[in-house]
């Protein structure tokens, strides 16, 4: 298996991560992800859109999320699992790779699914057997995507919390005026 992390937004997280190690910032939990796994991480950088990407992205996404999921999905192969980070690129991922014979297996965290253009991006683009497990951070969440996309509830994964914090760049003390941060 080839694993691969989708980030829905851009950054320098190679920079990250070096500042983490020189105690600048915390580290990435993404960053830290894709070190664990060897998994490729993916960015909506230097993508090209095309007009078609434009009038998807008024669906769900921004138009370098649709040209994104467009270039992975010709990529991706059945040995390829693939997480992305939020519903704005992972439903665009799914929907393009429920094309193919042989479709990666897909991993998305739902955010905030349950609102109109969610419900809409679910209707109209039918990325519910493209997804393998769908992932959320709260209850509703996953009630939402168990009852309104009638999933199993082997699909949905909720995430009991968020990611620890990096103890080794904050460390909690004792309130005071003379605490120093760096």
């Amino acid at each position: 298996m080839k694993y691969n992390i989708v980030l829905n937004s851009t950054s320098d997280i190679e920079g990250f991560a070096l500042n983490a190690q020189l105690g600048e910032n915390p580290s990435h939990v993404m960053w830290e992800i894709a070190q664990t796994l060897k998994a490729k991480i993916h960015q909506p950088i230097n993508v090209k859109i095309l007009p078609q990407d434009k009038i998807l992205a008024k669906i769900i996404g921004f138009p370098e999320h649709w040209a994104l999921a467009r270039q992975l999905s010709e990529q991706l192969k059945e040995d390829d699992v693939i997480y992305c980070d939020g519903e704005q690129l992972g439903i665009p991922i799914a929907n393009l790779c429920s094309k193919k014979q042989k479709p990666p297996k897909i991993a998305v965290l739902f955010h905030n699914i349950s609102r109109p253009r969610g419900y809409l991006a679910l209707n109209l683009l039918k990325v519910t057997n493209s997804i393998d497990l769908f992932l959320t951070g709260t209850a509703s969440q996953a009630e939402f995507l168990h009852k309104y996309l009638s999933l199993p509830k082997n699909r949905i994964y909720r995430i009991p919390s968020h990611p620890s914090t990096d103890t080794s760049f904050l460390i909690p003390k004792p309130a005071s005026y003379e605490k120093v941060r760096p």
